[in-house]
Protein backbone atom coordinates (compact mmCIF):
# COMPACT_ATOMS: atom_id res chain seq x y z
CA UNK A 1 0.00 0.00 0.00
CA UNK A 2 1.56 3.22 -0.79
CA UNK A 3 1.93 5.48 2.44
CA UNK A 4 0.63 9.00 2.85
CA UNK A 5 1.84 11.28 5.66
CA UNK A 6 0.27 14.78 6.44
CA UNK A 7 3.42 16.57 8.35
CA UNK A 8 1.93 18.88 11.08
CA UNK A 9 5.24 21.07 11.85
CA UNK A 10 9.22 20.83 12.08
CA UNK A 11 9.03 21.10 15.44
CA UNK A 12 6.36 19.03 17.87
CA UNK A 13 5.06 20.52 21.07
CA UNK A 14 5.29 17.36 23.65
CA UNK A 15 2.21 16.35 24.83
CA UNK A 16 0.84 17.64 27.78
CA UNK A 17 -1.39 15.95 30.69
CA UNK A 18 -4.74 18.23 29.52
CA UNK A 19 -4.05 16.51 25.84
CA UNK A 20 -7.05 15.32 24.09
CA UNK A 21 -6.71 15.05 20.56
CA UNK A 22 -9.27 12.84 18.20
CA UNK A 23 -9.31 11.81 14.33
CA UNK A 24 -12.18 10.67 12.43
CA UNK A 25 -12.41 9.52 8.86
CA UNK A 26 -16.04 10.35 6.75
CA UNK A 27 -16.06 9.70 2.68
CA UNK A 28 -18.04 10.70 -0.16
CA UNK A 29 -18.50 8.31 -3.38
CA UNK A 30 -21.22 6.80 -5.46
CA UNK A 31 -20.43 3.67 -7.38
CA UNK A 32 -16.38 2.72 -7.57
CA UNK A 33 -15.85 1.42 -11.24
CA UNK A 34 -12.08 2.23 -12.50
CA UNK A 35 -11.77 5.95 -12.65
CA UNK A 36 -14.28 6.39 -9.77
CA UNK A 37 -13.52 9.07 -7.04
CA UNK A 38 -13.91 8.98 -3.32
CA UNK A 39 -13.56 12.03 -1.50
CA UNK A 40 -12.03 11.35 1.99
CA UNK A 41 -12.82 14.15 4.76
CA UNK A 42 -10.09 13.52 8.17
CA UNK A 43 -11.02 15.84 11.06
CA UNK A 44 -8.31 16.09 13.89
CA UNK A 45 -9.86 17.54 17.31
CA UNK A 46 -8.57 18.91 20.32
CA UNK A 47 -9.94 18.99 23.61
CA UNK A 48 -8.90 21.27 26.86
CA UNK A 49 -5.93 22.45 25.44
CA UNK A 50 -4.30 25.58 26.74
CA UNK A 51 -1.76 26.93 24.59
CA UNK A 52 -0.39 25.77 21.39
CA UNK A 53 -0.08 22.19 19.98
CA UNK A 54 0.68 20.23 17.19
CA UNK A 55 0.44 16.90 15.76
CA UNK A 56 1.39 14.84 12.51
CA UNK A 57 -0.79 12.60 10.40
CA UNK A 58 0.14 9.20 8.58
CA UNK A 59 -3.21 7.78 6.37
CA UNK A 60 -2.47 5.03 4.20
CA UNK A 61 -5.33 4.19 1.35
CA UNK A 62 -5.59 0.92 -0.04
CA UNK A 63 -3.34 0.18 -3.01
CA UNK A 64 -6.01 -0.03 -5.56
CA UNK A 65 -6.61 3.84 -5.65
CA UNK A 66 -4.09 6.28 -6.87
CA UNK A 67 -3.92 10.05 -4.85
CA UNK A 68 -5.45 13.01 -6.72
CA UNK A 69 -3.66 16.17 -5.19
CA UNK A 70 -5.73 18.76 -7.51
CA UNK A 71 -8.62 17.96 -5.83
CA UNK A 72 -7.26 17.43 -1.92
CA UNK A 73 -6.46 19.89 0.42
CA UNK A 74 -3.70 22.25 -0.95
CA UNK A 75 -1.33 21.69 1.94
CA UNK A 76 -0.23 18.04 0.56
CA UNK A 77 3.21 18.10 -0.85
CA UNK A 78 4.66 14.58 -1.98
CA UNK A 79 8.29 13.55 -1.40
CA UNK A 80 9.53 10.52 -2.61
CA UNK A 81 6.50 9.21 -3.15
CA UNK A 82 5.29 10.20 0.54
CA UNK A 83 2.40 12.82 0.95
CA UNK A 84 2.62 15.70 3.67
CA UNK A 85 0.91 18.59 4.48
CA UNK A 86 1.01 20.71 7.62
CA UNK A 87 -1.45 20.84 10.30
CA UNK A 88 -0.61 22.36 13.08
CA UNK A 89 -2.95 23.90 15.71
CA UNK A 90 -3.28 27.05 17.72
CA UNK A 91 -5.71 26.96 20.67
CA UNK A 92 -7.06 29.92 23.01
CA UNK A 93 -8.76 29.33 26.31
CA UNK A 94 -8.75 25.73 28.39
CA UNK A 95 -12.27 23.98 27.14
CA UNK A 96 -11.78 25.47 23.68
CA UNK A 97 -12.64 22.90 20.92
CA UNK A 98 -10.72 22.86 17.69
CA UNK A 99 -11.16 21.24 14.76
CA UNK A 100 -8.26 20.90 11.77
CA UNK A 101 -10.29 19.03 8.39
CA UNK A 102 -8.51 18.26 5.48
CA UNK A 103 -9.46 16.36 2.53
CA UNK A 104 -7.84 13.41 0.77
CA UNK A 105 -9.48 12.77 -2.77
CA UNK A 106 -7.72 9.19 -4.54
CA UNK A 107 -9.14 7.61 -8.00
CA UNK A 108 -10.48 3.93 -8.16
CA UNK A 109 -7.51 2.65 -10.93
CA UNK A 110 -7.99 -0.96 -11.28
CA UNK A 111 -11.13 -3.11 -10.73
CA UNK A 112 -11.70 -3.98 -7.17
CA UNK A 113 -12.10 -7.03 -5.58
CA UNK A 114 -12.07 -6.37 -2.22
CA UNK A 115 -13.43 -3.45 0.29
CA UNK A 116 -11.47 0.01 -0.21
CA UNK A 117 -9.88 0.76 3.48
CA UNK A 118 -8.19 3.77 4.54
CA UNK A 119 -6.29 3.65 8.19
CA UNK A 120 -5.19 7.00 9.51
CA UNK A 121 -3.51 7.75 12.83
CA UNK A 122 -1.47 10.73 14.55
CA UNK A 123 1.83 9.83 15.02
CA UNK A 124 5.22 12.28 16.28
CA UNK A 125 7.62 12.84 13.73
CA UNK A 126 11.05 13.41 15.65
CA UNK A 127 14.27 14.59 14.41
CA UNK A 128 17.89 14.71 15.94
CA UNK A 129 20.35 17.52 15.25
CA UNK A 130 21.81 15.30 12.67
CA UNK A 131 18.25 15.23 10.80
CA UNK A 132 17.34 11.53 11.66
CA UNK A 133 13.60 11.60 11.87
CA UNK A 134 11.86 8.66 13.90
CA UNK A 135 8.36 8.41 12.98
CA UNK A 136 6.55 7.53 16.92
CA UNK A 137 2.48 6.77 16.88
CA UNK A 138 0.97 9.18 19.39
CA UNK A 139 -0.57 6.26 21.50
CA UNK A 140 3.20 5.17 22.23
CA UNK A 141 4.70 8.32 23.09
CA UNK A 142 1.88 9.92 25.71
CA UNK A 143 0.27 6.47 26.48
CA UNK A 144 -2.48 4.40 25.11
CA UNK A 145 -5.66 6.60 23.52
CA UNK A 146 -7.55 4.85 21.13
CA UNK A 147 -9.13 8.20 19.59
CA UNK A 148 -5.37 8.76 17.92
CA UNK A 149 -6.41 6.64 15.30
CA UNK A 150 -9.52 5.63 12.65
CA UNK A 151 -9.52 3.34 9.53
CA UNK A 152 -12.30 3.78 7.28
CA UNK A 153 -13.95 0.53 5.25
CA UNK A 154 -15.91 1.28 2.26
CA UNK A 155 -17.77 -2.03 1.75
CA UNK A 156 -18.08 -2.90 -1.88
CA UNK A 157 -20.99 -4.13 -4.03
CA UNK A 158 -21.99 -5.85 -6.99
CA UNK A 159 -26.07 -6.04 -7.87
CA UNK A 160 -27.48 -5.38 -11.23
CA UNK A 161 -31.11 -6.04 -11.96
CA UNK A 162 -32.93 -7.34 -15.40
CA UNK A 163 -36.63 -7.58 -16.80
CA UNK A 164 -38.67 -9.62 -19.00
CA UNK A 165 -42.12 -8.75 -19.67
CA UNK A 166 -44.79 -11.91 -18.32
CA UNK A 167 -47.52 -10.31 -19.62
CA UNK A 168 -49.23 -7.20 -22.01
CA UNK A 169 -47.24 -5.70 -24.86
CA UNK A 170 -45.44 -2.43 -23.43
CA UNK A 171 -44.83 -1.78 -27.43
CA UNK A 172 -48.08 -0.99 -28.41
CA UNK A 173 -50.58 -1.27 -25.21
CA UNK A 174 -54.11 -0.45 -25.56
CA UNK A 175 -56.40 1.15 -22.62
CA UNK A 176 -56.86 -1.02 -19.81
CA UNK A 177 -53.85 -3.55 -20.93
CA UNK A 178 -52.26 -4.66 -17.82
CA UNK A 179 -48.40 -4.95 -18.19
CA UNK A 180 -46.53 -7.20 -15.91
CA UNK A 181 -42.92 -6.91 -15.87
CA UNK A 182 -40.10 -9.59 -13.95
CA UNK A 183 -37.84 -7.95 -12.11
CA UNK A 184 -34.78 -10.10 -11.03
CA UNK A 185 -32.00 -8.69 -8.54
CA UNK A 186 -28.98 -10.54 -8.44
CA UNK A 187 -26.02 -10.16 -6.62
CA UNK A 188 -22.80 -11.08 -7.85
CA UNK A 189 -20.53 -11.29 -4.83
CA UNK A 190 -20.07 -13.32 -2.35
CA UNK A 191 -21.23 -12.65 1.19
CA UNK A 192 -24.53 -10.82 2.00
CA UNK A 193 -25.65 -7.45 0.67
CA UNK A 194 -29.14 -5.32 0.68
CA UNK A 195 -30.67 -3.05 -1.89
CA UNK A 196 -34.24 -1.27 -2.77
CA UNK A 197 -35.11 -1.65 -6.40
CA UNK A 198 -37.07 1.28 -7.06
CA UNK A 199 -39.36 1.68 -10.46
CA UNK A 200 -41.60 4.95 -11.67
CA UNK A 201 -45.16 4.27 -12.48
CA UNK A 202 -44.40 5.20 -16.14
CA UNK A 203 -46.32 7.74 -17.73
CA UNK A 204 -49.97 6.39 -19.55
CA UNK A 205 -50.64 3.95 -16.64
CA UNK A 206 -50.94 3.29 -13.09
CA UNK A 207 -49.55 0.71 -10.57
CA UNK A 208 -51.79 -2.64 -10.25
CA UNK A 209 -51.09 -4.29 -7.13
CA UNK A 210 -53.23 -7.38 -7.58
CA UNK A 211 -50.97 -9.28 -10.06
CA UNK A 212 -47.40 -7.12 -8.44
CA UNK A 213 -45.17 -8.67 -5.87
CA UNK A 214 -46.76 -7.76 -2.29
CA UNK A 215 -43.33 -6.52 -1.05
CA UNK A 216 -43.88 -3.62 -3.23
CA UNK A 217 -43.95 0.01 -0.33
CA UNK A 218 -46.46 1.58 -3.46
CA UNK A 219 -50.17 1.67 -3.18
CA UNK A 220 -52.97 0.13 -5.54
CA UNK A 221 -53.87 2.43 -8.09
CA UNK A 222 -50.37 4.94 -7.44
CA UNK A 223 -50.50 7.70 -10.58
CA UNK A 224 -47.81 7.61 -13.18
CA UNK A 225 -44.43 9.42 -11.79
CA UNK A 226 -44.97 7.57 -7.89
CA UNK A 227 -41.71 5.60 -6.77
CA UNK A 228 -42.34 2.46 -5.71
CA UNK A 229 -39.34 0.49 -3.93
CA UNK A 230 -38.90 -3.60 -3.39
CA UNK A 231 -36.44 -4.22 -0.61
CA UNK A 232 -34.42 -6.98 -1.51
CA UNK A 233 -32.20 -9.12 0.91
CA UNK A 234 -29.42 -10.94 -0.60
CA UNK A 235 -26.62 -13.45 0.42
CA UNK A 236 -24.70 -16.17 -1.02
CA UNK A 237 -27.23 -18.68 -0.75
CA UNK A 238 -29.97 -16.81 -1.99
CA UNK A 239 -27.80 -14.39 -4.62
CA UNK A 240 -30.91 -13.64 -6.99
CA UNK A 241 -34.81 -13.04 -6.71
CA UNK A 242 -37.41 -12.09 -9.21
CA UNK A 243 -40.30 -9.67 -8.39
CA UNK A 244 -43.61 -8.75 -10.73
CA UNK A 245 -44.17 -5.37 -11.37
CA UNK A 246 -47.36 -4.83 -12.79
CA UNK A 247 -49.21 -1.59 -14.20
CA UNK A 248 -52.52 -0.86 -16.08
CA UNK A 249 -52.90 1.51 -18.69
CA UNK A 250 -54.72 4.22 -18.48
CA UNK A 251 -57.84 4.92 -20.50
CA UNK A 252 -56.74 8.39 -21.82
CA UNK A 253 -53.52 7.09 -23.24
CA UNK A 254 -53.12 7.11 -26.60
CA UNK A 255 -53.48 3.74 -28.42
CA UNK A 256 -50.15 2.59 -29.79
CA UNK A 257 -47.88 4.34 -27.79
CA UNK A 258 -45.33 2.52 -26.37
CA UNK A 259 -44.91 2.45 -22.41
CA UNK A 260 -41.31 3.40 -21.64
CA UNK A 261 -40.57 1.63 -17.82
CA UNK A 262 -37.25 1.38 -15.81
CA UNK A 263 -36.31 0.01 -12.75
CA UNK A 264 -33.27 1.04 -10.65
CA UNK A 265 -30.78 0.11 -8.39
CA UNK A 266 -28.34 2.24 -5.86
CA UNK A 267 -25.32 2.58 -7.67
CA UNK A 268 -23.13 3.57 -4.38
CA UNK A 269 -20.66 1.25 -3.71
CA UNK A 270 -20.99 -0.77 -6.89
CA UNK A 271 -18.26 -1.91 -8.98
CA UNK A 272 -20.19 -2.38 -12.30
CA UNK A 273 -23.02 0.30 -12.00
CA UNK A 274 -23.71 -0.56 -15.78
CA UNK A 275 -26.31 -2.81 -14.88
CA UNK A 276 -27.81 -1.31 -12.12
CA UNK A 277 -31.07 -0.33 -14.56
CA UNK A 278 -33.43 -2.40 -16.41
CA UNK A 279 -33.92 -2.92 -19.12
CA UNK A 280 -31.18 -0.80 -20.95
CA UNK A 281 -32.14 0.43 -24.51
CA UNK A 282 -29.69 -0.50 -27.13
CA UNK A 283 -26.52 1.68 -28.06
CA UNK A 284 -26.92 3.04 -31.98
CA UNK A 285 -24.86 4.97 -34.43
CA UNK A 286 -26.72 8.01 -34.93
CA UNK A 287 -24.56 9.36 -37.78
CA UNK A 288 -21.25 8.99 -40.03
CA UNK A 289 -19.63 12.30 -41.87
CA UNK A 290 -16.68 12.38 -43.07
CA UNK A 291 -14.37 15.92 -42.97
CA UNK A 292 -10.97 16.71 -44.74
CA UNK A 293 -8.02 16.13 -41.98
CA UNK A 294 -7.15 20.30 -43.23
CA UNK A 295 -10.56 21.89 -42.63
CA UNK A 296 -9.38 24.61 -45.10
CA UNK A 297 -9.37 21.98 -48.38
CA UNK A 298 -12.37 20.55 -48.86
CA UNK A 299 -12.80 16.71 -48.74
CA UNK A 300 -10.84 15.14 -51.48
CA UNK A 301 -10.31 11.08 -52.53
CA UNK A 302 -7.38 11.80 -54.22
CA UNK A 303 -4.03 9.25 -53.14
CA UNK A 304 -2.57 10.34 -49.71
CA UNK A 305 -5.69 12.84 -48.58
CA UNK A 306 -6.49 12.53 -45.24
CA UNK A 307 -9.94 11.89 -43.82
CA UNK A 308 -11.62 12.08 -40.59
CA UNK A 309 -14.37 10.09 -39.65
CA UNK A 310 -16.86 11.21 -36.75
CA UNK A 311 -18.92 8.39 -35.48
CA UNK A 312 -21.43 9.53 -32.97
CA UNK A 313 -23.52 6.96 -31.23
CA UNK A 314 -26.80 7.40 -29.18
CA UNK A 315 -27.57 6.32 -25.87
CA UNK A 316 -31.12 6.33 -25.03
CA UNK A 317 -31.12 5.07 -21.43
CA UNK A 318 -30.91 7.00 -18.34
CA UNK A 319 -27.78 5.62 -16.99
CA UNK A 320 -24.14 5.61 -18.58
CA UNK A 321 -23.62 2.42 -20.54
CA UNK A 322 -19.86 1.15 -22.12
CA UNK A 323 -19.77 -0.52 -25.31
CA UNK A 324 -16.78 -0.82 -28.29
CA UNK A 325 -16.96 0.38 -32.02
CA UNK A 326 -16.23 -2.17 -35.00
CA UNK A 327 -15.49 -0.44 -37.95
CA UNK A 328 -14.52 -1.81 -41.50
CA UNK A 329 -11.81 0.24 -43.86
CA UNK A 330 -12.59 0.41 -47.58
CA UNK A 331 -9.74 -1.66 -49.26
CA UNK A 332 -8.65 1.14 -50.71
CA UNK A 333 -7.80 3.03 -47.54
CA UNK A 334 -5.18 2.66 -44.81
CA UNK A 335 -5.83 3.23 -41.20
CA UNK A 336 -3.71 6.09 -39.51
CA UNK A 337 -3.42 5.72 -35.88
CA UNK A 338 -1.99 9.40 -35.77
CA UNK A 339 -2.66 12.64 -37.60
CA UNK A 340 0.73 13.75 -37.55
Amino acid sequence: MALVVLNAAAVLVAACDEDDLSITITAEYDSLEPGAQITYTITITTLEIDGSQSTDVEATPSAATAFLAGPSSAEWNEEVGVLRTGAAFSFGAVGDTVTKVLKLVVQVKEPLTEDVILDAKLIDIQGDEDGNRTIVDRDESEGDDSNNAASLTIEIIDVGVTTEIISGDPSDPRPGDVIVYQHTVTNHLTGSVETVLSDVVPPGTTFFFDESDTNWICPSGAAAGTVCTRPFPLSSSVASFSAPFAVRVNGDHPAGEPILNFARLPIKGDINPFDNVSPLADLGIREIRAHSFDTRTPLSLEEGHLILWFITIANPAPVPQSGAVQSSLDPNTTFRPTFD
